[in-house]
């Protein structure tokens, strides 16, 4: 059976367990070159990640166009972000559901900073990330029984 119209979730993963630099400014970042799947109908950003103190960290995305969300800026107390925008959160700045009746192929780009000194190595790391989207494919999707 093949359709042309078929609804496609896709969901590409950055690299999991990413160490987060304690007090630096310059942050960790990593980089999903998310496919060309179609028209997005609906788009999330997940992200889990651990940290002494997640009041001191700010996460940060970068679309393909370079346009910038804040998704979390020192918010909570706790070791744990695990979260997903803009369905569970909102982001601090920007408008995810902007993508919505867009492609989202191209890179996508996630930077978490520390800001506070603990001890000048590490402090947690990023668990794991990813984009989703579901969408409507731009190309034949066939199913075999």
């Amino acid at each position: 059976v093949c359709k042309s119209n078929a609804k496609v979730t896709t969901i590409e993963k950055g690299k999991p367990n990413i160490p987060i630099a304690d007090n630096n400014p310059i942050g960790v970042n990593d980089t999903i070159d998310f496919p060309d799947v179609g028209v997005a109908s609906s788009l999330e950003i997940a992200v889990s990640l651990d940290n002494s103190d997640i009041g001191s960290v700010v996460v940060e995305l970068f679309d393909p166009n370079n346009v910038k969300y804040v998704l979390y800026s020192k918010g909570s107390l706790g070791t744990k972000l695990d979260s997903v925008w803009p369905t569970a959160s909102q982001p601090v700045q920007g408008n995810l559901f902007a993508w919505v009746g867009k492609n989202p192929k191209g890179k996508w780009r996630l930077i978490v900073y520390d800001h506070k000194f603990k001890d000048n190595t590490t402090d947690g790391k990023i668990a794991s990330w990813s984009v989703k989207t579901t969408s409507i494919s731009n190309k034949m999707v066939c199913l075999k029984n």
